[in-house]
């Protein structure tokens, strides 16, 4: 049976009071046959470029299967919006690389959530997760309440918007589930899609990833490709924020009050010719607790010359 909802309560309290914006719980079951048969559509598309996605097939639609013994998942959703953005250079970040790793950022405020709660804490099968297992996260932050995935294929809070982290502590404990958020906002809006240089995202809730620039600037191992089918004022030269920024949702994004995600101020002063001259002592300067590191110069200074050689046309690429 389920525990006792004052301990539910006191759970949510200890994520909110930790920083988080949002908090739902929801359980263990598999996602909806629905659910799953659209994401085994994605894959046939998609597998080719994301292999590991398909390699945890079963524990992405099965979260039981990731941590033996859990009953429940919380969780949590942190607002991410800065209060100041680039507007010195064409070169373009995601926002959400603007301050400290968001990984090492929840999952130590998640850990201290656990260490709060004694019941949490002295769980057998306590996991912490942020983007970094086979967690369904954006289905399951729809079944614990908190909101609907949207045309960009994010996850959108209605009155906060989309410039969200997620993060999930899975648990033992046996917690009344949240209700599911059930509707679908987007309505005949097609903002984020219209917007889109590359055309990847799909009326259907689809995305082409191998025409996603923030997957060829992140994810993509290889040589970066940007085939632009209609002009791109910014070069985006890690990540992308096209489709979140298109999202009418998000004019009821308020600046982030977690200072660990607070831009860093010379990443914002850099101009056209501070990133082309980018060394790498800089970069380490600049990007040292930032997310960008994992991938690394190489990487980054790739997108760039990328950017420099001016993107093709997709009707060009074989």
């Amino acid at each position: 049976m389920p525990t006792l909802p004052h301990l539910k309560e006191r759970i949510r309290k200890a994520v909110l009071n930790a920083g988080f914006d949002l908090c739902g719980f929801t359980d263990v079951s598999p996602l909806p046959e629905e659910t799953i048969e659209r994401y085994r559509d994605w894959l046939q598309i998609n597998e080719t470029y994301l292999d590991y996605m398909g390699r945890n097939f079963e524990k992405r639609i099965k979260p039981a299967l990731l941590v033996e013994g859990a009953k429940t998942v919380v969780v949590a959703a942190v607002n991410y919006f800065p209060a100041q953005h680039q507007n010195v250079s064409s070169y373009r970040i995601s926002k959400y690389a603007y301050g400290a790793d968001y990984h090492e950022v929840i999952k130590e405020k998640l850990f201290g959530v656990a260490d709060e709660i004694p019941e949490l804490k002295e769980s057998k099968s306590l996991r912490v997760f942020t983007d970094s297992a086979p967690v369904a996260e954006r289905f399951l932050a729809v079944r614990a309440g908190l909101g609907f995935i949207g045309k960009n294929n994010l996850l959108i809070v209605p009155g906060k918007g989309n410039y969200l982290f997620l993060g999930e502590i899975f648990t033992d404990l046996e917690l009344e589930p949240d209700a599911p958020f059930t509707k679908q906002l987007c309505g005949s809006c097609t903002r984020c899609i219209d917007a889109c240089p590359t055309k990847a995202l799909r009326e259907s809730f689809s995305i082409d990833i191998q025409h996603c620039i923030s997957f060829q600037t992140n994810a993509n191992k290889n040589e970066t490709v940007i085939r632009l089918e209609k002009p791109c004022k910014q070069k985006w030269i890690w990540g992308c924020d096209i489709c979140l920024d298109a999202c009418p949702w998000n004019r009821f994004a308020k600046p982030t009050q977690e200072a660990a995600f607070a831009p860093n101020k010379e990443l914002l002063s850099l101009s056209d010719d501070d990133w082309e001259r980018m060394d790498e002592t800089t970069f380490e300067r600049i990007f040292a607790n930032s997310s960008i590191r994992r991938p690394g110069f190489k990487k980054l200074k790739s997108n760039i010359e990328t950017w420099k050689k001016k993107p093709c046309k997709r009707s060009n690429m074989k």
